[in-house]
């Protein structure tokens, strides 16, 4: 009866197994994707950056510093998106008691403390937009300051 059960046990581990590993390796691809994207990001993110101080360095037509508002704009847009969906995450936390990942924060109120990391993250995202935004402002106004 107990080798039965045993066989029964196994047997069913072995015919999960499978299903398991597929849904694992479906969740590495779906990460594999995202640091392929954030990877190309970064490099695109850079070049960017090269461009902007180029630009800023030269700045001296309305068109120039359009293009900067344009630029500071769209920036202030993702990092926008960026700290809503750091937002979201922090009430992903607070909703689910099985959210934590461990680690130095593992234990006794880690969800919440992960959720405050979160809550932090916006904050600050939120704030260099409103950064971004001051900047375009002011580019919008150099732009018409040339044009006098």
């Amino acid at each position: 009866m107990k080798s039965q059960l045993l066989k029964a046990i196994a047997l069913a581990f072995l015919l999960a197994t499978p299903s398991l590993f597929v849904v694992a390796q479906d969740q590495a691809s779906d990460v594999d994707k995202l640091t392929q994207r954030e990877a190309q990001a970064r490099v695109q993110s850079a070049t960017a950056n090269k461009q902007v101080k180029a630009l800023v360095a030269r700045a001296k037509t309305p068109e120039d510093h359009l293009k900067l508002v344009t630029y500071f704009n769209q920036e202030a847009e993702r990092l926008e998106a960026d700290a809503k969906g750091h937002a979201e995450l922090a009430d992903v936390y607070r909703q689910n008691p099985n959210a934590t990942g461990g680690g130095k924060q593992s234990g006794t109120g880690s969800i919440f403390r992960t959720a405050e990391h979160c809550d932090s993250a916006a904050k600050s995202l939120e704030d260099a937009a409103k950064s971004l935004r001051e900047l375009a402002a002011e580019h919008e106004q150099m732009a018409k300051d040339v044009t006098k």
